[in-house]
C-alpha cells in the first residue's frame, strides 16, 4: 500500500510480533505524518510490536534548513522542534516508546531521524547508538528489551 514502509508478522516461539520499518520521505513535515498514520493503520496496541527506520524528523537547526532548501515551509525551518514534538506526541498516543530520545543517530544533522520504537509496557534493557558508521551517513542502532 505504500512504497516507504512495510510491516511483517515474524513469529517467534508461537507468539506473532510485528514489525514496521519506515523510511519517511525528507520533503514536508505534514506527509512525514500522513505517512507515518497511513502506516500505522496497520497498528494493533495488544500485539508485541517494534516500529523502526529513517523518519526524517525535523528536530534540529541543520536538518530544518536542509528541509527548507529543498523546498519545505519557511515555519518549519523557524520552529523546527514542533515536528519532534509532534512525533513523540503521536508516539505516546500509540502507547510507543522511543528509547533512542536525544541519541544523534545521524552525525551530520546531529539529530535523531533513526528511531526503534517498542511498545511502552517494554522493558528496555539497553539501547546505544554505534557511532563507527561506515558505508552510510547514518549510524547503527541497536535497542534491547523485554517484550
Amino acid at each position: 500500500e505504500h512504497r516507504k514502509s512495510f510491516f511483517a508478522d515474524i513469529e517467534i516461539n508461537s507468539e506473532v510480533m510485528r514489525v514496521f520499518n519506515l523510511h519517511l520521505p525528507l520533503t514536508y513535515p505534514h506527509q512525514r505524518m500522513g505517512d507515518l498514520i497511513r502506516t500505522m493503520s496497520h497498528y494493533d496496541p495488544k500485539q508485541k510490536t517494534i516500529v523502526c527506520g529513517d523518519f526524517n524528523i525535523l528536530d534540529t537547526f541543520y536538518i530544518s534548513l536542509l528541509n527548507w532548501l529543498l523546498g519545505g515551509h519557511i515555519m518549519d525551518w523557524i520552529w523546527y522542534r514542533r515536528e519532534r514534538i509532534s512525533m513523540e506526541k503521536y508516539f505516546r498516543m500509540l502507547h510507543l516508546q522511543n528509547p533512542l530520545r536525544r541519541q544523534v543517530t545521524h552525525p551530520v544533522s546531529q539529530s535523531q531521524l533513526d528511531h526503534i520504537l517498542v511498545l511502552e509496557q517494554a522493558k528496555v534493557i539497553s539501547a546505544s547508538v554505534i557511532h563507527d558508521c561506515h558505508g552510510s551517513d547514518h549510524c547503527p542502532l541497536r535497542v534491547e528489551a523485554e517484550l
